[in-house]
């Protein structure tokens, strides 16, 4: 018997045994997913950490005047949907300080005010600083040394294009950062050989489906939710919305909708951030039975023609294109339409 076989068969024997004698249903959740993780197979998850959702932040460098004001709020108009949050600074050491003090964040950095070659330097090497937008700093954009400061985009004349463009990169960004497994069409028959990314995420699956959840478990996702999006207005209103209306409308539709659930969900897949998606048990319980409701419904019609884009590196997309009949699979949940010009437009 393989590592992987004696892994499952250990798994399943586990979840009949503890759904007799723990009648507690996260303690059971925690117990079960704990000698999962215990087991050899998957100790290279050890490094991941549990606070791994990702946070999307507009930072504002401007002068102190009446335009500023004016700037924010259309600004907060355009990305609220989009940005966990936004902040303005008139100050280069606040704002430096405030960047260096973030973790599991990307930001976007928007300035309209002048800066020496010293702070573009520091800005540059600040590395949760993903982009630097200069709004109407034609001057400063001409200056030699900035020239080779990559983070430093085109200058803008005026906000509403920058927030389009930051707007564009989130949605590409979300839609590539997609985990791919391949696996070679004689390894599928062969457990020893599968990925063992593939095998976790197969069994932590078994385990969600498989276990009992009451009413508490929404709660405490709410109750989670309302932690992480504490300082975010507009997912705060959503999850609310969540708490009061999740049981009239279908998961699917709660999953499809552009919120923190999609976000938040995705990101826990990714990076196997297992206390989240302990967390989204229920959710993805109910997720998959209407899936599969529809599924069933539409068996006569079960060889469907997808489309899907896709950002590979070079490398990546070798691999895939050898391992033809081989698995692929997703360390995500993906959103696939019946017609290709949709995903077209979208990587337009």
């Amino acid at each position: 018997m393989t590592e992987i076989e004696h892994c499952d068969t250990h798994l399943k024997s586990s979840i009949v045994r503890k759904r007799i004698i723990c009648n507690d249903i996260e303690s059971q959740k925690r117990r079960k997913l704990s000698q999962f993780l215990d087991n050899g197979t998957t100790n290279f998850f050890d490094d991941v950490m549990s606070n791994s959702i990702e946070k999307w932040m507009v930072l504002f460098l401007l002068p102190n005047n009446d335009d500023s004001e004016e700037i924010y709020k259309i600004s907060l108009d355009i990305l609220r949907d989009t940005i966990d949050c936004i902040e303005t600074f008139t100050e280069f050491n606040r704002c430096t300080d405030f960047i260096n003090s973030l973790n599991n964040t990307t930001i976007y950095l928007i300035i309209s005010k002048e800066i020496n070659e010293e702070e573009s330097i520091i800005l540059e090497n600040c590395s949760s600083i993903f982009s630097i937008y200069l709004l109407n700093q034609n001057n400063l954009r001409e200056q030699q040394w900035i020239k080779s400061c990559k983070k430093f985009k085109e200058t803008y004349i005026n906000i509403k294009a920058i927030c389009d463009n930051i707007k564009q990169h989130i949605h590409l960004f979300r839609q590539n950062i997609v985990s791919i497994n391949v696996t070679s069409q004689e390894s599928t028959t062969k457990l020893d050989e599968l990925d063992p990314s593939f095998m976790y995420s197969q069994l932590l699956k078994e385990i969600l489906l498989e276990m009992p959840y009451d009413d508490n478990e929404k709660t405490n996702f709410v109750n989670f939710c309302s932690q992480k999006y504490t300082n975010n207005e507009l997912q705060m209103k959503i999850v609310t919305e969540f708490d009061q209306q999740y049981d009239k409308t279908s998961p699917i539709w709660w999953y499809t909708r552009e919120c923190f659930l999609y976000w938040m969900l995705n990101t826990a897949l990714r990076t196997h951030d297992t206390d989240t998606i302990l967390k989204m048990g229920f959710f993805l319980r109910d997720l998959h039975s209407q899936i599969e409701l529809l599924y069933l419904q539409n068996k006569p019609y079960n060889s469907l023609v997808l489309f899907r884009g896709q950002g590979m590196s070079p490398v990546q997309f070798d691999k895939v294109n050898k391992t033809k009949g081989g698995l692929l699979s997703f360390n995500s949940a993906i959103n696939c339409p019946f017609f290709s010009d949709i995903v077209l437009c979208n990587f337009r």
